[in-house]
C-alpha cells in the first residue's frame, strides 16, 4: 500500500523545470531621450545611437543615402565622436555648432522641429542631437526633392560638400565623412 501511495504521490507531482532567465526590455527611443547626457560616453559611438538613428527614420524618413552608416559618418567627420564638442560659426552665422552632428540651437525653431531643446547645453545630449539631426537632414530632401543627397545635405553639413555640387567649397570634411562611410 504504502509503495503505491509513494507512486501516485510521485506521478503527481508536476516536473521541476529551472527557470530561464528573461532579457531586460530593450530601451524604446523615448527612453534614449530621457536617459541624461552624464550616462552616455564623452567621446565614441555606442549601439544605442544606430537604434536612435533607426527610430528616428521611421518618423522621419530619409530616402537617399551614400552609406549605410551616414550619421556616423557625418558624426565622426563633425565632432571626432564628442558629444561635448563646440564650434562657433563664423560669419555671418556667428552661433555655436554643438555635439556628435554639430546642431544650432536655433535649428528647431528653423526647421520647425521639436527637438526638446531649452539651452546649448541640451545639444549635447547625443540621441536628442541625432534626433534632431535625423529630422533635418529628412526636412532638407522633402524641401528638395530632385536633389541628391550631396546637393541637400551639404546645405546644412559642410562634410556633404563634393567638389562637383558644391565647386569652391573645402574639400577637407568631406574627405573626412567619405573615408568613414561605408
Amino acid at each position: 500500500m504504502r509503495i503505491i501511495a509513494l507512486l501516485l504521490l510521485a506521478s503527481c507531482a508536476a516536473p521541476i523545470i529551472p527557470a530561464t532567465p528573461q532579457e531586460p526590455p530593450k530601451p524604446t527611443l523615448q527612453d534614449l531621450l530621457a536617459t541624461p547626457k552624464e550616462q552616455w560616453p564623452t567621446v565614441g559611438w555606442v549601439p544605442e545611437y544606430d537604434f536612435a538613428v533607426s527610430e528616428t527614420l521611421k518618423l522621419a524618413p530619409i530616402t537617399k543615402f551614400p552609406c549605410s552608416n551616414t550619421f556616423q559618418a557625418i558624426a565622426k567627420a563633425e565632432s571626432s565622436f564628442k558629444r561635448e564638442s563646440m564650434y562657433m560659426e563664423p560669419a555671418p552665422l556667428f552661433k555655436y555648432s554643438i555635439g556628435l552632428l554639430q546642431l544650432s540651437l536655433s535649428d528647431q525653431k528653423n526647421y520647425r522641429l521639436d527637438c526638446g531643446w531649452v539651452t546649448e547645453d541640451d545639444l549635447k545630449h547625443p540621441i536628442k542631437n541625432l534626433y534632431c539631426g535625423v529630422q533635418i537632414l529628412s526636412a532638407l530632401e522633402k524641401k528638395y526633392p530632385t536633389l541628391n543627397f550631396y546637393q541637400y545635405g551639404g546645405k546644412y553639413w559642410s562634410v556633404l560638400r563634393k567638389a562637383e555640387f558644391w565647386p569652391g567649397k573645402s574639400q577637407s570634411g568631406y574627405e573626412r565623412f567619405k573615408k568613414e562611410c561605408k
